[in-house]
């Protein structure tokens, strides 16, 4: 009962997410739409986090999916996509999640590198990159904080 429920809720904030994209492409997006998307990818990724503790990790990814897909500046869902694309060993998609999760770093975090989900791509060559890009982020965020 309590799967097809959530399965419900996602559905129905998926509908919202495709509604909304359209709107967006005629350009009716208002500024009470933005917050609800907000809104709708912070549920989505809470739930993508309630799904990965229980190693759901297919749903929990999906739900991460859609909450960047919702509100393409949430950094938590970005990250939490690298993540998991990582734990699934989809070393591409993690990498390309990742990086885009950089920009809307605004250190919420120690060090990245530090996440075990990040174990299959750690010692790559392409993750190593990402983490210097990372640091002259955090670097550049710490100097306009200043």
């Amino acid at each position: 009962m309590k799967k097809g429920i959530v399965f419900f809720i996602i559905l129905l904030l998926t509908a919202q997410i495709a509604a909304t994209e359209n709107n967006t492409n005629k350009g009716w997006l208002t500024n009470e739409s933005l917050e609800e998307m907000q809104h709708i990818s912070k549920i989505l990724n809470q739930t993508g986090l309630n799904l990965y503790r229980k190693r759901e990790f297919n749903a929990s990814l999906a739900n991460f999916l859609n909450a960047v897909k919702a509100n393409p500046n949430h950094y938590w869902a970005m990250f939490n996509s690298a993540c998991l694309f990582s734990v699934l060993r989809n070393k591409t998609q993690a990498l390309i999640y990742f990086e885009k999760s950089i920009p809307l770093w605004k250190g919420h975090r120690s060090r990245p590198y530090l996440d075990s989900d990040f174990d299959s791509i750690r010692d790559t060559p392409e993750f190593k990159k990402l983490i210097i890009k990372m640091d002259d982020t955090a670097r550049k965020f710490r100097g306009q904080r200043s």
